[in-house]
């Protein structure tokens, strides 16, 4: 009578999956040694390939040379058991219990393999069982019998069952070490640490370095170098823009990275398909050569509970994200990335107080917009010039606009023009440029400084957006969301400014010539009240007779004098008074 037999349960519960998994965890204690992963199933797919024809015997010097010793892991002086012996050993023990208790000799097979990394004992087990196979296709060669080769494939229809029973029992450890992983995660930060090590080794764990249940836990690089430091995780996908790797690396040369104000940057990329390819893995390499700060050595093992707590918990999706952690761990920032883009070093230690006491100090002027994008332009606004920003896709307009500004100058006004593209820059900027300087038009900012230069406005937005700030209760933001709109349109822009002062000008489209074409009429008007309120005055000649009642006190120095001060208010010069208070007076010191 045929019996049946009840297999293992398809569902574990809570408790004995909790019981099963700490014990697979109890045998992997990996000691540093390397399995050469491509050489062994290159070893396998030979012999599947010509088990039923060769009659050499499997070659186990050839898998024996596929040990290498890690010895910055592994103790020098620990002596290896040759691959191929543990190989022999599995094949023996599988093939003599395939027919008994699966568990037990599951477990037998997590022991014998506790020394070697969870994809080095995957790999062993495979070759075993291709081991096994071909020796079983060896003895059909030397036995005639049907009967017999019937025999065999039952036993390699046992051998095929086991392997996939093992598969899915790694796969359930695999799942609940995730799990167990996410979970702690998720409270990392509610703890307080002496220093970043502890996080950072959590955030940097790989796929084969999970936490054990003594607390252990293998890092993936020697994270000491990031002890005590500021910490910036880059998050983006591979194909990071040139542009931005560019604004990060004056990021990173910045002198305050150098001094005591230490901070260091690490790259997290993600892939853009669903697991790493052979083109990713190159492109990764090929970025991570040329960047010079740190970089994951092999992003492709992360574990994913670490990948989903990132993209879950810190909102990650396609665009960069840098994520700051201070001295102890502490995300003291979400995302500085629009942070470092607009003020570099300078925002250290890049924490969300430090991003909302930039801008507490910051004002609307044309060292604002350039920041430190290109360094003449940086002198010139120091030496106090004036300057015209301009742009457009027109080549047109540019020609004419550069026509009416060059009379201008020619009629003795001292004025730096220009060009800085689109809001949306493309292939056709090269053109631009190109024309620009055949026909001598203005000056104009490289290809790659326009991108920073809109980079910077976006960034600018998104920084006070993120704050809680618009158009309503942010003269800054106004002046960005204006110049961003004009920047999108296909009439052309200017914006005018002089120096470090907050005089500045926005112009653009017909009306923008239209005042240019009536220089002859306003341009007498220069010499007294200066080239920007000289038109202003054009636009609304009613400011003649409108009256400000705005002022400004500012305590006196001797031998100060802040020179031409325009009023927030009108935008027109401020006359200098001269005010005598009494010490008594409420609100002085006196």
């Amino acid at each position: 009578m045929q019996t049946l037999r009840r297999g293992p349960p398809l569902h574990l519960s809570a408790s004995e999956e909790e019981v099963l998994v700490k014990k697979v965890l109890e045998t992997h204690s990996p000691d540093g040694r390397h399995v050469d992963s491509e050489l062994l199933l290159n070893l396998v797919e030979s012999i599947m390939g010509h088990a039923t024809t060769s009659n050499a015997r499997v070659p186990y010097a050839d898998l024996e040379a596929t040990t290498t010793d890690n010895s910055h892991k592994a103790d020098v002086f620990h002596v290896y058991e040759p691959f191929g012996q543990t190989i022999h050993k599995l094949s023996h023990e599988m093939m003599t219990k395939c027919s008994g208790d699966s568990h037990a000799t599951t477990m037998m097979v997590f022991d014998l393999l506790g020394s070697h990394s969870w994809d080095g004992k995957l790999v062993l087990v495979i070759a075993a069982f291709a081991v096994s196979y071909g020796e079983l296709f060896l003895i059909t060669r030397q036995k005639s019998s049907i009967g017999v080769r019937w025999e065999l494939w039952s036993l390699v229809h046992k051998v095929r069952n086991t392997h996939g029973h093992l598969r899915k029992q790694l796969d359930a450890c695999y799942q609940c070490i995730e799990a167990k992983l996410h979970h702690t995660l998720l409270s990392l930060f509610e703890e307080t640490n002496d220093d970043n090590l502890k996080v950072l080794g959590m955030l940097l764990a790989l796929k084969d370095d999970l936490p054990l249940w003594d607390g252990y836990l293998q890092e993936q690089i020697c994270i000491d170098v990031l002890k005590s430091k500021i910490v910036l995780l880059l998050l983006s996908k591979i194909d990071i823009s040139i542009a931005q790797v560019l604004l990060l690396q004056q990021t990173y040369d910045h002198p305050h990275r150098k001094s005591e104000k230490s901070y260091e940057i690490v790259w997290i990329p993600f892939q853009s398909s669903v697991s790493w390819n052979h083109l990713e893995v190159k492109a990764f390499n090929q970025v991570a050569n040329t960047v010079p700060w740190y970089s994951i050595c092999r992003p492709w093992l992360l574990s994913s509970a670490v990948l989903n707590y990132m993209k879950e918990e810190w909102n990650y999706e396609d665009e960069p994200l840098i994520v700051v952690l201070d001295q102890q761990g502490r995300i003291i920032c979400p995302n500085a990335m629009d942070m470092v883009i607009i003020w570099g070093g300078d925002a250290y230690p890049f924490s969300t107080s430090r991003e909302k006491q930039l801008w507490g100090e910051a004002r609307w002027t044309l060292e604002l917009i350039m920041g430190d994008i290109d360094p003449l332009m940086s002198m010139w606004i120091k030496e106090g010039r004036t300057i015209c920003l301009y742009g457009s896709d027109n080549i047109n307009w540019i020609r004419e606009f550069s026509s009416k500004m060059k009379s201008i100058i020619r009629a003795g006004v001292s004025l730096e023009l220009i060009y800085v593209g689109n809001g949306n820059p493309g292939e056709h900027v090269r053109e631009i440029l190109d024309t620009i300087t055949k026909e001598n038009l203005s000056r104009y900012l490289p290809q790659t400084k326009i991108h920073f230069f809109w980079i910077r406005l976006n960034s600018m937005r998104s920084s006070k957006k993120r704050l809680g700030k618009d158009i309503q209760n942010d003269s800054v933001m106004e002046e960005v969301m204006s110049l961003l709109s004009h920047g999108i349109r296909e009439e052309g822009w200017a914006v005018m400014g002089r120096g470090s002062s907050t005089d500045i000008i926005q112009l653009h489209g017909r009306k923008l010539m239209e005042c240019l074409t009536l220089f002859p009429v306003w341009g007498d008007n220069i010499e007294k009240v200066g080239l920007l309120n000289a038109i202003r005055k054009a636009f609304d000649p009613a400011q003649d007779v409108v009256h400000c009642h705005h002022s400004r006190i500012v305590p006196y120095a001797e031998g100060t004098d802040e020179g031409l001060v325009i009023c927030d208010e009108c935008k027109r010069p401020m006359e200098k008074r001269i005010l005598y208070q009494c010490l008594q007076y409420p609100g002085t010191n006196g």
